[in-house]
Formats: C-alpha cells, sequence, structure tokens
C-alpha cells in the first residue's frame, strides 16, 4: 500500500475529507458531499447513510452518531494497478466502497 501504484503513503501520509454540505432528513437518512483527497488528488464524494439523534448516555453526555457509505473510482485517484485472473476477470475491484462512522458528543 506504500507503492505509487496505490495509496503512495510515503509521499502522500495523509488521506483527508472536507465536508461542503451535509442534508438530515427526517425519516433518519443523511447525505454528505464534500471533497476526499488522496495522493494529492481531490475529487468531489457524495455519501449516504442514516443519523441516529441525540440521545443521553449513562454518564448524562449527549450523543448523536453518523454512519456514511460511499462509492469511488479508484483510478479516479491514479490507483489504477490491475491483474488478470487465471481464468479471467480482474484481482482487484475498482470501485471502493467507503465507510465512515462518527459518534458526536456535545460539549459541556
Amino acid at each position: 500500500m506504500y507503492g505509487a501504484d496505490f495509496l503512495d503513503a510515503r509521499n502522500h501520509p495523509e488521506i483527508t475529507f472536507r465536508s461542503v454540505d451535509v442534508q438530515f432528513s427526517d425519516d433518519g437518512t443523511v447525505t454528505g458531499s464534500g471533497e476526499l483527497t488522496v495522493k494529492g488528488i481531490t475529487k468531489p464524494v457524495t455519501a449516504t447513510g442514516t443519523y441516529q439523534a441525540p440521545v443521553e448516555d449513562p454518564y448524562g453526555n449527549l450523543r448523536a452518531a453518523l454512519e456514511l457509505d460511499a462509492t469511488v473510482d479508484r483510478r479516479e485517484w491514479e490507483m489504477d494497478w490491475q491483474a488478470t485472473l487465471p481464468k479471467g476477470g480482474d484481482v482487484l475491484a475498482y470501485d471502493v466502497l467507503l465507510t465512515v462512522q462518527v459518534e458526536l458528543i456535545q460539549q459541556r
């Protein structure tokens, strides 16, 4: 994963996401859009998922949670290495599922 064919972590040790917009629906679904930067390449990404409204935990803290998924084509970030399996087909998928789980705790 360190090599230039994949994440090139030696030259680009960070992957970042900058949120641009988050839309919450009454049914508990959420859509978030922003910019994902991998290997110094920034592309727009939209993720969808669920939102859990704030609840009080056993310690009196208010907590909320988000779980978002986005499918991206890794070739958009110049990760296009591929090999063919002996009986045909690709070794790696080009589409990659990204899942983010976030728990938010209200500061007092």
